[in-house]
């Protein structure tokens, strides 16, 4: 459907250029955590080379097994409260995960506790009124 609505730009151009600002931050002694990691299907998705750690949450029990993470945990409700320590992380980044969150306050909330001092977030997401978020309103699953 991108290459329809947005017929100058590459497919997953966001992505890409989401993926090298990112790299661009990371450093090899960093631990960075993915807030919405997901199974990991995509090889762009893969971090493992550019920070010395890298850990996942998300709802779906499929980040269990992505190969693309040295550690994943479940974020359980009722709270959804990431589980790691306080001040964890050098960088937390999240691509197209916030959209789909009941409570987003309470959400980036968890990832700013995890953050070291002077760490990083990074999101990607769509804006009100792209295809994916006006579709996203009525997915069977939410949290």
């Amino acid at each position: 459907m991108n290459s329809r609505l947005y017929p100058n730009l590459p497919d997953n151009w966001a992505r890409c250029r989401f993926r090298d600002y990112l790299i661009g931050r990371l450093h090899p002694t960093d631990h960075v955590l993915d807030f919405g990691a997901g199974a990991g299907t995509t090889e762009w998705t893969d971090f493992r080379s550019h920070a010395e750690r890298v850990c996942g949450v998300d709802v779906d029990p499929a980040v269990l097994a992505n190969a693309h993470l040295h550690e994943a945990k479940l974020l359980e409700a009722p709270d959804f409260a990431i589980p790691y320590p306080n001040c964890t992380f050098d960088a937390v980044f999240s691509q197209y995960a916030i959209a789909h969150i009941r409570e987003p306050v309470q959400a980036l909330s968890s990832t700013k506790r995890v953050l070291k001092p002077g760490g990083t977030f990074i999101g990607l997401t769509t804006n009100a009124f792209h295809y994916v978020t006006l579709l996203s309103r009525y997915p069977p699953q939410s949290f």
